[in-house]
Order: structure tokens, then sequence, then C-alpha cells
């Protein structure tokens, strides 16, 4: 029952927008460069969620034209996913060894 009532939330929280997962498992051709796009993302001033143990350590983005034509222009691979696509993923994580870190400010290098 809790968890539906969370999933719920989730869904009044998300909206209708649809958002960016840039995976971070074998399926990506370039891991140092979607990095760079999480980076660039933060600089930015887009906040990320990092999906730890999740495909490999995914980020969760809110769409933004410009952040998917920097995953393709850096050959980073990306997927568009939806909200119930979204609230899945919450699910997966609360019922397995994963968690969500949020991600606000980028990094001083």
């Amino acid at each position: 029952m809790l968890l539906r009532i969370s999933i719920i939330t989730l869904v009044f929280i998300i909206g209708h927008a649809d958002k960016i997962l840039i995976p971070m498992d074998l399926s990506q051709t370039d891991h140092l460069k979607a990095y760079g796009v999480a980076y660039h993302a933060l600089s930015e001033g887009i906040d990320i969620e990092w999906l730890l143990n999740y495909r490999g350590g995914s980020f969760l983005i809110d769409y933004v034209s410009g952040i998917e034509k920097e995953c393709a222009l850096s050959g980073v691979r990306w997927e568009i996913i939806t909200p119930q696509q979204v609230v899945s993923i919450y699910g997966i994580i609360e019922s397995n060894n994963m968690e969500t870190v949020l991600l606000e400010k980028a990094p001083k290098i």
C-alpha cells in the first residue's frame, strides 16, 4: 500500500515532462563523455539525479533540448523516457540495493 501511494505521489510530482536517461552500463558508447555531459548540465544549472547501481550509475535529467544535442554531438548514448518509465525506474530502485542522489552543483575542477 505504501509503495502504491509513493508511486502515485511520484506521478503527481513528475507531471507530464519527459526525461533524458544517460545509461552508464555497457550500452554506453563513451563513458567519459557521458560524465562530461552531466558536468555540462550541472554547469548550466540543470539538476541531475544520479541513479546509483541502476544501469551502471545512470544519470536522469529533465528533458532539455540542449542536453539532447550535447549527447548527440558528443557521441553519448541517451534515451528519452516517459513519466511512466520514470516511475517504473523509481520502483526498481526502491525494491533493490539502489539509491538516487540529487546533484545540484558542478564540482570545481
